[in-house]
């Protein structure tokens, strides 16, 4: 077999020297220079720059707590009486004024007795 027959499909030539060293110290050389722009950028007193964007502050107002019922068992008698009178008497709408709430008792009857005459009214007409 000849020369020229074997080295066929191959490189013939390595990688320059000079190209992996060149690579090498431009590493060497932007690792530190990276390390020292981050150091700088960590040393620097951003607070001076930008005293309106701090967001933590030591005079921050005070957030006050949950209102607390004083008397829960008054306030719930009360609430519950007016619900009943409401319930039970005729009363008018605190919003609109032309609308007006019959007792619950009134209005259950009225109820059965509309159902009552709407199921009359269908057997008289089917028979």
């Amino acid at each position: 077999m000849n020369e020229s027959q074997s080295n066929k499909g191959h490189e013939t030539r390595d990688i320059g020297v000079k190209a992996v060293s060149l690579s090498g110290v431009a590493v060497l050389v932007s690792i530190p220079l990276i390390m020292l722009i981050v150091a700088g950028l960590l040393r620097f007193d951003w607070s001076v720059h930008s005293s309106e964007r701090r967001i933590f502050t030591d005079d921050a107002p005070q957030i006050p707590g949950p209102r607390l019922q004083a008397h829960p068992e008054q306030d719930w008698a009360k609430y519950k009486s007016a619900s009943q009178y409401t319930l039970n008497h005729w009363t008018r709408s605190e919003l609109d004024t032309s609308q007006i709430h019959m007792p619950i008792e009134q209005a259950m009857q009225q109820v059965v007795d509309d159902y009552q005459a709407k199921l009359n009214s269908q057997q008289t007409e089917g028979k």
